[in-house]
């Protein structure tokens, strides 16, 4: 796979009943993040948790030196 086209994404999912937790992940269309972030809940909790809202939040051309700032708690 090419690095042209590749895009770093940072995607939000509301889980019921565990609140918001964030994918950063790489992918090379908004259908293939989405893909990759059910792809990677699934491996994270064992099992497909239960997703209320997915959302991308940023998405940014990959390359060296590129990446997210999450912020876990309200400044």
């Amino acid at each position: 796979m090419s690095r042209e086209g590749i895009y770093l994404y940072k995607v939000s999912a509301e889980i019921r009943g565990k609140g918001t937790v964030y994918v950063i992940l790489l992918a090379a269309s908004d259908e293939g993040a989405f893909a990759a972030a059910e792809r990677e809940l699934e491996r994270h909790f064992i099992a497909a948790p239960p997703v209320t809202e997915m959302v991308i939040e940023e998405k940014r051309s990959a390359g060296k030196g590129k990446g997210f700032v999450v912020e876990t708690a309200a400044l």
